[in-house]
This record gives structure tokens, sequence and C-alpha cells, in this order.
């Protein structure tokens, strides 16, 4: 049994109702209901599983489910409530000073240990590959910085939903 079927058998009379408003006639036979319910979800889509959901017989369930707040649950993309969506660019622009400083620590670190171990023609060699490792480090590329902002993008929708 399906949703279609299921609200068919459980509540015909506004089944019918709601298939006269989409210009079907009225009808005793479940199953050419459950059909009829299931073309004007696939015609309108959204529209008519809202005015479905309107006629579902455990309507009042779903919706007590709904009454929750929604801050008391984690969501996909891992936000809690204290990172609202009016602090977030704040919270990113911390997280980026954050990465930048750790950044620049590591890259110090990386320096004096070669710096330490650099002697003779092997260390020159080993300066030279760090130097031009230390000018790419903190560059971010335009690509990379378009793939993080399509990686939010889609975070923030998916948190707002």
């Amino acid at each position: 049994m399906n949703v279609y079927h299921y609200i068919a058998d459980t509540n015909p009379n506004q089944a019918n109702d709601l298939l006269r408003n989409y210009g079907f006639n009225r009808t005793n036979d479940l199953t050419m209901i459950s059909k009829r319910l299931k073309h004007i979800v696939r015609e309108n889509k959204v529209s008519a599983l809202r005015d479905i959901a309107d006629i579902h017989p455990d309507k009042k369930l779903f919706l007590s489910f709904q009454s929750e707040k929604k801050e008391e649950y984690l969501n996909i993309t891992g936000r809690t409530p204290e990172i609202s969506s009016e602090n977030l660019d704040e919270k990113a622009k911390e997280l980026v000073q954050d990465v930048k400083k750790e950044m620049s620590a590591f890259r110090a670190d990386i320096e004096k240990e070669f710096n330490k171990r650099s002697s003779g023609k092997t260390g020159k060699s080993i300066n030279k590959a760090v130097g031009n490792v230390n000018n790419n480090i903190g560059q971010v590329s335009q690509k990379e910085v378009l793939m993080m902002a399509v990686a939010f993008a889609i975070g923030y929708m998916l948190a707002n939903k």
C-alpha cells in the first residue's frame, strides 16, 4: 500500500474533492482515486504534494513532530544553534584567520627544521626547494577559492532547508 492508496482508502471524500480541483470527476473506485492522486503529483509536483498533505489522515501526527525546535539538532552541515546565519560570516572569518595563523606557524617550523639540516650541496638544493614551496604556501588558486565557495553555498542551502 502506498500513500496514495492509503489516502484514497481512509479519506475518499476529501480525496475526491481535491481531485475535483484538478479537473477530475468524482469516483467511488479507490484504485482510480489512488492513480489520480499519483497523477496530479507527477504533473504538479510540490503544490500537489502540499494539497495531498492537507488531506492526509495522519496530518496531525506529522505536524506534532514539526512543532519541535529545529535548533536542538545538528543539521547536515554540522552547524550548531550558536552559529546562526547572522554570525556565520563572522565565524567564517575567524576560522580563516585561525587557519592562516596555523599555516604561518607550520611554515616557520619547516623553515627552521630545513635551515638546521641544510649544509653543503644537498642542503642548498633542499633550501631552494623549500623556498619554492614556501612561496606557494598560503596562496590559493582561483579554482580552489571557487570550490570552497560552492561547498559553503551548498552547506548553507542545506542548512536552511
